[in-house]
């Protein structure tokens, strides 16, 4: 099973403050870097997940981000491990762009959230996700360009 990281509902099972771990996203190596696509989920209070590309822009005083996502709605299962295959062979962030050279139904969206909309994250840890460099995680291999 994958390690988890410092985005995760704590020990008694409830979900971080929404704030601070807003304030967490924009203030870490996330904002304005893309990350492989099934490495960082965004869990909202409301149950969706999406996979988190990178954070666009960021407003402290209203608590808000923008926040592109990874758009996986036109995969079937089986190109799901397309992805990951092709994934295995990603070496550096910009081998990520553009999404369709990774992937033909490779996509990315927007998402206007607030703050505490963010009920949590995971950072699933594999071999290309955190690198060394400039994470605050320190595990992995992806280079940052």
């Amino acid at each position: 099973m994958p390690e988890t990281s410092e985005c995760y509902p704590n020990r008694t099972g409830k979900a971080t403050d929404g704030h601070r771990l807003g304030s967490r996203l924009v203030e870490s190596d996330v904002q304005r870097r893309a990350y492989p696509p099934l490495c960082v989920e965004l869990v909202l209070k409301d149950r969706t997940r999406y996979y988190l590309h990178s954070v666009v822009a960021f407003e402290d005083e209203t608590r808000t981000l923008c926040a592109r996502i990874w758009d996986l709605r036109a995969f079937h299962p089986d190109e799901i491990d397309e992805l990951r295959q092709k994934l295995n062979q990603i070496r550096t962030r910009s081998d990520l762009a553009p999404a369709e050279a990774v992937h033909p139904k490779l996509d990315w969206a927007n998402l206007h959230l607030h703050y505490d909309d963010i009920a949590y994250c995971v950072e699933w840890h594999d071999r290309i996700w955190p690198d060394n460099e400039g994470s605050k995680t320190g595990h992995g291999n992806i280079k940052n360009d």
